[in-house]
């Protein structure tokens, strides 16, 4: 089953100054980008395990710094929901609060929606109580929205053009395989076709082949047909992808043990000890798994 939300991190931290173009257009002329954004991922507000949010975190956040005016500082709280999800409403609102709370900076949050149900589009939290009402809205962006726009995206030179289709081509072609690989070939072709440079087209086309997964059998004649299709100009680009690639299942297979062993030793795992393993390499799981051995808390396995 195609994995969705961990790519969707990935390319945001990879690719923040063209999301805030793609999603947020009005923002991203407001931002002074001669002043590098910086991830804050680490600063996200800890939930408690008993709350409605459990021990979940927000799953991007960013601080900006505007061109003029007051507040010179912005916070970017960004959520990828690829489901429909009722509660979202709620938890926007409860994270939007907890990183203001901390910060006392205005905060933006921005929920991306990649779930195929076209009339679910939340974008606000109400509560109302004697008089007491409270209204909070949010940013929402809806993927199923550019279903039909197709050549567009391809042609966008926006990152997210060929992220949202390949997105897209994910989500709809869920259980049929035949199409699934026609699509997932053709997006990749509109990749190369673009002649990016190694760390861009790295950054893209992992997300391709992680939301857009195949059976293993059908993975060597995904790398051939595309090699055949695009000449020898594409086999620097495909070769070295599949080294990263290789690199990448020795890391998914590192985390598996990790995890397991953590969870033998101290039970169910909080939120942020599985997204520090997922987004581990290969190196530092290596030192983390051999910590584990020797820890008695789980804390000194992260060196903390």
């Amino acid at each position: 089953m195609a994995e969705f939300d961990n790519p969707w991190k990935q390319v945001a931290e990879d690719f923040f100054p063209e999301l805030v173009a793609f999603f947020l257009p009005d923002a991203y002329l407001d931002i002074d980008w001669r002043k590098p954004a910086m991830s804050l991922d680490k600063d996200l507000p800890k939930e408690e395990s008993e709350d409605v949010v459990g021990d979940r975190r927000a799953d991007k956040l960013f601080q900006v710094t505007t061109l003029a005016g007051d507040p010179l500082i912005v916070f970017v709280h960004i959520e990828f929901q690829n489901e429909v999800d009722h509660d979202l409403p709620e938890r926007m609102y409860i994270y939007n609060y907890r990183i203001y709370n901390k910060h006392r900076v205005p905060v933006v949050s921005l929920a991306i929606l990649g779930d195929t149900n076209p009339d679910w589009r939340p974008d606000r939290y109400e509560t109302e109580c004697w008089g007491c009402t409270l209204c909070f809205r949010f940013r929402m962006f809806k993927l199923m929205d550019l279903l039909a726009a197709r050549e567009q995206l391809e042609a966008h030179d926006n990152a997210f053009g060929l992220i949202i289709l390949a997105h897209l081509a994910a989500k709809m072609t869920r259980n049929r395989q035949e199409q699934r690989f026609e699509e997932k070939l053709a997006v990749a072709k509109v990749l190369l076709g673009k002649k990016c440079d190694l760390k861009r087209f790295y950054g893209i086309i992992r997300f391709i082949d992680r939301v857009i997964d195949l059976p293993p059998e059908l993975e060597p004649q995904f790398h051939k047909a595309l090699k055949e299709s695009q000449g020898e100009e594409a086999v620097t680009y495909i070769t070295s992808f599949e080294r990263v690639a290789k690199e990448e299942g020795r890391a998914e297979g590192q985390s598996d043990w990790l995890l397991h062993l953590l969870r033998e030793k101290y039970g169910a795992l909080p939120g942020w000890v599985i997204e520090k393993v997922d987004a581990g390499n290969s190196r530092q799981l290596d030192q983390w798994f051999k910590q584990a051995l020797h820890a008695q808390a789980l804390e000194q396995v992260f060196g903390a």
